[in-house]
């Protein structure tokens, strides 16, 4: 690899480092230079050719294909268009990125300086470096270790979307997690309203205690409070994914899964909902 200049945001890739990140994901490479570079963000690197963007091109396909199967075969009496609008919701940005925060691959993510070091990723970064992955496995193993790798990691979500057929309930889902982990029941407050009375546009920020977290709008005061939800659980997902990251560098013990795990089968149980 190439000497890169300072400021770029970077965890030191030492083969211990990618042995804990393969435990975390579950899928030992043969050669761990293909998640190396599935790790890889084009704002890294200026070299040709030395990115994850070709990875992440075939991973979509991958995932795709794998998903697509998964739902004909667990669904045989679901129609095409059924078909059509639960695969959707599994393969968008916002699903593939919870998967990615819930596997903490930003924790070896080799990322430019004008991504953020300390605080959660953009979705669409987050779910490019999930479907880099998925084409690494695939490049590695083959494409029964890609649906192997694919379905496991993303069991909750085809269980949860599946039942529900669209998004997730994200205020039952934020309602749980912080019930649970900080003994406090969300609010929503309503920063302004705008637009005539046929056409109002909501915005409205999720609350918990003395935390508000970033506004969302929507068409309808409903519709604003699952958008601002939806934004608490992503800010809430990022710091998790960083505190466990942290922890899994810290410790030589391999705890970071335990952490990570913990993590998504809390969404995941909320979700469900």
């Amino acid at each position: 690899m190439a000497d890169h200049s300072s400021g770029v945001s970077q965890v030191k890739t030492t083969e211990t480092a990618f042995l804990r990140l393969q435990d975390i994901i579950g899928y030992a490479f043969n050669d761990p230079a293909l998640l190396e570079r599935a790790l890889t963000h084009p704002s890294y690197t200026v070299e040709d050719d030395a990115d994850n963007e070709r990875m992440e091109f075939l991973g979509d396909s991958v995932l795709n294909l794998c998903i697509g199967q998964s739902l004909y075969e667990r669904f045989p009496k679901w129609s095409e268009g059924r078909l059509t609008q639960v695969k959707s919701v599994l393969v968008s940005t916002v699903t593939l990125a919870r998967v990615a925060e819930t596997l903490c691959l930003r924790r070896l993510g080799r990322l430019g300086k004008g991504l953020p070091a300390d605080e959660a990723l953009p979705p669409s970064v987050n779910a490019n470096l999930f479907e880099a992955v998925c084409g690494a496995v695939y490049l590695d193993g083959g494409m029964e270790a890609a649906r192997n790798f694919i379905l496991r990691v993303m069991d909750e979500e085809i269980r949860s979307i599946s039942r529900n057929g669209h998004e997730p309930n994200y205020k039952s889902a934020l309602q749980q997690l912080t019930q649970r982990d900080l003994g406090q029941t969300p609010h929503y407050k309503v920063i302004s309203t705008t637009g005539p009375d046929h056409g109002k546009t909501f915005e409205v920020s999720a609350v918990i205690g003395s935390r508000t977290f970033p506004s969302a709008t929507g068409r309808s005061k409903k519709e604003a409070e699952q958008n601002a939800a939806k934004l608490a659980l992503e800010v809430l997902a990022g710091e998790e994914c960083v505190r466990a990251c942290s922890h899994c560098g810290a410790n030589g013990n391999g705890n970071g899964k335990g952490h990570c795990e913990e993590h998504a089968l809390s969404a995941g149980t909320a979700e469900s909902s």
